[in-house]
């Protein structure tokens, strides 16, 4: 099993979050990569918290990234 590295920033505060992710939620991930309709439900493999990841919009300060929020 190979491990990735997924950066997506808090949905709360901005605070970029570094996961590790599995295969399968690494294809979940990037099923829809650089849209809107990036969703899915993740698991950090270093503390088995789940998060749900979204696609962001483009703001003034350009923040592209997907959103996580902890479930």
């Amino acid at each position: 099993m190979n491990t990735h590295i997924y950066t997506p920033r808090l949905k709360d505060n901005g605070e970029r979050l570094r996961l590790i992710l599995n295969d399968a939620d690494w294809a979940v991930a990037n099923r829809y990569r650089g849209t809107l309709r990036v969703r899915g439900v993740v698991t950090d493999q270093n503390t088995g918290k789940r998060y749900r990841i979204k696609g962001a919009t483009c703001g003034l300060q350009c923040r592209c990234d997907a959103t996580a929020e902890e479930v």
